[in-house]
């Protein structure tokens, strides 16, 4: 938290419309809540680095693309669930894997371009090499969050029998739906699913004339969804099957969210180093949507602006006219006076 007197004049420049305009440049949810925690600099050797930043990026802006950071998640209360043992669900490891292999395309395009943006390639050099885990959740979870088949040696077996059974079932209900033995008493000719399991709806005065089980009524009290006995077998067995599915599924999640976990470290590095560089990047993209200079920065107690435009105005794309200023020798401060909407 700034101390009260930097709020106050942070409040007077509107310090807040411009952090504003410098998250809507960042890429990635990260990037932003960097962008939106900026505050002026204070120690030089840090304010010259971010200008070495600035220019780096600028470059690499102009000769080239913006960096491609759209898929950098906040990935930390992931790493915390997978740390405390909970397993993590597919979109959860999706968001991971899109952000590991977005370290894994940046660190590859500084590694090609060596020595020509030093400054950004000093963040990319703190991306950990996550490639094993970004295939390892390829593989075995795709783009809508499907735990594929090649997941396991058994996943895909699993399935197999499971879309087998309730084939079957599904072929025994449409046969007795239009079969002779219960014409009279089904009340539509097709099947539906109550509590998970496949049903037919049959006419209310029916009911206890057959072995079965009565799942619901329809809202008329005309008709009752029956499970007949012949399907109660049937049912069970892909019930039975599902759970064998399911099963399977869930060890897979266990197995992957133990790979996350042991790589929490690295993956908490990674986020780290791409936001670092989508604030520099969105620095960068603001910068040249003002056209601003780079200034230059000494500890020789002088302030000096030339064709200095309020950067609102700028962004407003209103017309400015520029002014110089200059203080610190001789003058130590500047009043400026006038009356109001004069232009002060």
């Amino acid at each position: 938290m700034p101390p009260l007197s930097l709020t106050s004049a942070l409040a007077a420049l509107e310090w807040e419309k411009i952090v504003a305009r410098l998250c809507a440049h960042a890429s990635s949810e990260p990037g932003r809540e960097r962008c939106a925690a900026l505050l002026p600099g204070s120690g030089l050797d840090p304010i010259r680095i971010s200008l070495e930043e600035n220019r780096d990026a600028r470059k690499l802006v102009l000769a080239e693309n913006p960096l491609p950071l759209e898929g950098v998640c906040e990935i930390g209360p992931e790493i915390e669930q997978a740390h405390k043992g909970a397993d993590l669900t597919p979109a959860h490891l999706l968001r991971i894997g899109r952000t590991a292999r977005n370290g894994e395309r940046i660190r590859k395009f500084f590694d090609d371009r060596k020595g020509r943006y030093p400054r950004l390639s000093h963040h990319a050099n703190a991306l950990p090499p996550l490639r094993e885990l970004v295939d390892e959740i390829d593989w075995k979870v795709d783009p809508a969050g499907y735990i594929l088949d090649r997941a396991s040696a058994t996943l895909g077996s699993l399935r197999k029998r499971l879309a087998s059974v309730r084939a079957r079932l599904q072929e025994k209900a449409n046969e007795i739906a239009t079969g002779p033995r219960y014409q009279r008493h089904v009340q539509e000719s097709y099947t539906t699913l109550r509590s998970g399991r496949v049903v037919i709806p049959f006419k209310t005065a029916a009911k206890g004339l057959f072995q079965g089980i009565v799942h619901d009524t329809s809202q008329s009290g005309q008709t009752i969804f029956f499970e007949p006995e012949e399907l109660v077998h049937l049912n069970n067995e892909v019930k039975m099957a599902e759970i064998e599915v399911d099963r399977e599924v869930d060890r897979i999640l266990a197995e992957l969210t133990a790979s996350v976990a042991r790589k929490g470290e690295e993956l908490l590095e990674c986020r780290d180093a791409l936001s670092a560089l989508d604030f520099i990047q969105a620095r960068a993209l603001l910068a040249e949507e003002m056209a601003a200079a780079e200034p230059t920065v000494t500890d020789g107690g002088e302030t000096v602006l030339v064709s200095a435009r309020h950067p609102l105005m700028v962004l407003g794309k209103k017309t400015v006219v520029a002014n110089d200023l200059r203080l610190g020798r001789p003058y130590q401060c500047l009043v400026l006076t006038g009356p109001n909407a004069g232009g002060k």
